[in-house]
């Protein structure tokens, strides 16, 4: 895997953060984190994503979609309004963007043009998030691919957080986002987290990752099953908040986009409070964790404590 020192464009900003655990927390989350690197998007974005092979998405909530490449102008692929958070499918196929006013999903193919270049084609099978109470800006925002396998259960998800009055992390079953849970924050993260701006799946634990642009903060949160609930995101099933990231980012900085990389580390795009640049970068974050615990099993190795 490509090293962050090696990529052009990346600037390095070896700056650790401090991670918190939430009092009463059952399970352990992150154990460290920090900053590898701030790269230029050329954009202010409000979601961002990653395709196999390394193409970058980012998604500016005025333009659409742009494909963006450290150094060089972004270049827009679709043309959309409103436009406040972004996902991809671990195939890259299919890309889903949420239009904050209207609660609506847009599902794009992800192709080649007639120049080989990336492209994305609108497949016209739209769908609508619930209606939440909330003021004109603060809705639907972001998005995040949840892969059945990855999750527990028969139905791949998207993950979406609505970013207040109320605040809620809505998990709904595709294709038809008529079915499943919208959760409330645990007790633990209010705080926190006083609006939700975007959330990231992490492929390696099935976490969940939401960021606050007002705190400038990023939670952890675990899917917590109930006595008695069955696989999957159904039944009895509440978010538990494992580890607390506040982000050394001034007032002007506003974080607004959560993704992981092919490598798993985490990118957090960046707005600005007065919109009046029009280049932007987002910073790149290396998570670490506890190492493993668990008693010895017969053939002499550390058993894998349970996520």
């Amino acid at each position: 895997m490509t090293k962050s020192d090696d990529l052009p464009g990346w600037k390095k900003s070896p700056l650790r953060l401090d991670v918190r655990t939430p009092a009463k927390a059952a399970r352990e989350g992150l154990s460290g984190a920090r900053i590898v690197a701030e790269v230029p998007l050329g954009l202010l974005c409000s979601g961002i994503a990653h395709l196999p092979g390394g193409a970058i998405l980012a998604l500016h909530d005025d333009s659409g979609v742009c494909e963006v490449r450290p150094g060089e102008k972004p270049r827009l692929l679709f043309d959309i309004d409103d436009g406040e958070g972004i996902a991809a499918d671990p195939a890259g196929r299919h890309v889903y963007v949420v239009e904050e006013r209207k609660r609506r999903v847009r599902k794009l193919e992800v192709r080649r043009d007639g120049k080989d270049r990336l492209a994305l084609r609108d497949t016209g099978e739209d769908r609508r998030l619930p209606k939440l109470k909330a003021s004109d800006n603060t809705g639907w925002e972001g998005l995040a691919f949840l892969p059945a396998k990855r999750i527990g259960g028969k139905h791949d998800h998207l993950a979406c957080v609505h970013e207040g009055s109320p605040r809620r992390i809505g998990v709904y079953v595709l294709p038809d986002l008529d079915e499943g849970l919208t959760l409330k924050l645990p007790k633990t993260a209010k705080e926190a987290l006083p609006d939700l701006s975007d959330v990231a799946l992490e492929p390696a634990t099935g976490h969940l990752f939401v960021v606050s642009d007002r705190s400038r903060t990023i939670v952890e949160f675990a899917f917590s099953h109930g006595k008695g609930a069955a696989s999957g995101l159904i039944g009895n099933v509440k978010l538990e908040a494992l580890a607390v990231i506040p982000l050394p980012l001034s007032k002007r900085r506003k974080p607004e986009a959560l993704a992981f990389d092919g490598a798993g580390r985490l990118w957090v795009g960046l707005d600005e409070e007065d919109d009046t640049r029009e280049d932007g970068e987002a910073l790149v974050l290396e998570l670490t964790r506890p190492r493993p615990t668990g008693r010895a099993g017969k053939s002499g190795r550390r058993q894998s404590a349970s996520p």
